[in-house]
């Protein structure tokens, strides 16, 4: 944003060399500390960084907090402090390590879980940038702006600052939290299922997309009003078309959750009509038996009756016999 570009490479290498006289690595660490590109990359810039890996991590917990912040810190070194003389690829490039390879490795959860996060959370920062491109424009009436110009409107730029990246940000963030927590909770069937594994593509390409496009128009400085309606327009697309994708994805959980509690009722119906057969066949045999024995009862009582002992004791000892068998 309005400094020369000079090769990443070139500029690693002008921080070890640096004193030995090489004209190129003089040239990249003035560029490095100009007060414009200190004033918004470092002074600015360290601190919304901050504000998005905090929100990030209580989306998502990570696994080791020292070396979540450590690989963050680094990233931030890398993004923001040689911002102002790399390539926009290469800002681009590093943009995507830090916004997501740091917090995909570095967060607890399923693959599922921490890829979306990640993307939604870049979206969301994007939201933030756009906010504040608004914000910019309403305050000084400039259709572009650049590194020198945010120093020259320094007042206007902190504004814009504060109002996207340090208030709109968490708010959108804390919101992703809780459609997280709500759609995509850890111990679901959601973060194992392969369908929800392909919805990862879709995503992972609207992110590089929209990336590309916030890449061409904020970062090659040639930032216009016709260029930020573009950006917020084809951002509220990607809204609406992720906010359908997430309510079919929680319709979807929570009708595979049903259908897993149907299976679960329908095991145990089956065990209970199965224990049911079984009770009704024991109350069916103890029915029976009763019926016996009072016939026994019956027949014995007649034969005492009559005088007949020797009769009844023989029948009982045949009654006792079947009885054995």
């Amino acid at each position: 944003m309005g400094t020369n570009h000079l090769d990443f490479v070139s500029v690693l290498q002008s921080c070890v060399v640096v004193g030995c006289g090489g004209g190129g690595s003089v040239e990249a660490l003035a560029v490095l500390f100009e007060p414009q590109n200190l004033f918004v990359n470092v002074i600015c810039g360290f601190p919304v960084s901050v504000v998005y890996y905090w929100c990030v991590q209580r989306i998502l917990p990570p696994r080791s907090k020292k070396v979540y912040w450590a690989a963050a810190v680094a990233a931030m070194i890398l993004t923001q402090f040689l911002k102002p003389v790399l390539t926009p690829f290469a800002r681009m490039g590093l943009g995507l390590m830090g916004s997501l390879a740091v917090p995909f490795f570095c967060l607890r959860g399923s693959v599922v879980r921490r890829v979306l996060v990640c993307l939604a959370s870049m979206l969301l920062q994007f939201a933030a940038e756009v906010v504040c491109a608004i914000v910019w424009v309403s305050l000084t009436g400039l259709q572009l702006m650049d590194n020198a110009l945010a120093l020259a409107h320094a007042s206007a730029f902190v504004a814009a600052m504060i109002v996207g990246q340090m208030i709109v940000q968490p708010l959108l963030l804390t919101g992703l939290r809780w459609v997280c927590n709500r759609v995509l909770p850890e111990k679901g069937e959601v973060s194992s299922s392969r369908w929800t594994a392909r919805f990862i593509l879709f995503p992972a390409l609207q992110m590089v997309f929209f990336y590309i496009v916030m890449t061409l128009c904020f970062d090659a400085g040639q930032d216009s009003l016709g260029q930020l309606v573009v950006v917020f327009s084809l951002f509220v697309l990607c809204a609406m078309v992720d906010a359908v994708l997430f309510v079919q994805m929680g319709r979807w959980a929570r009708k595979r959750e049903a259908d897993i509690e149907a299976a679960l009722l329908e095991e145990r119906l089956a065990a209970y009509l199965q224990d049911l057969e079984v009770t009704q066949r024991l109350l069916t045999d103890t029915a029976q038996l009763r019926h016996d024995l009072r016939n026994h009862v019956a027949v014995v009582q007649l034969l005492a009756a009559r005088g007949d002992y020797a009769e009844a004791k023989a029948y009982l000892s045949e009654a006792k016999a079947a009885v054995g068998e």
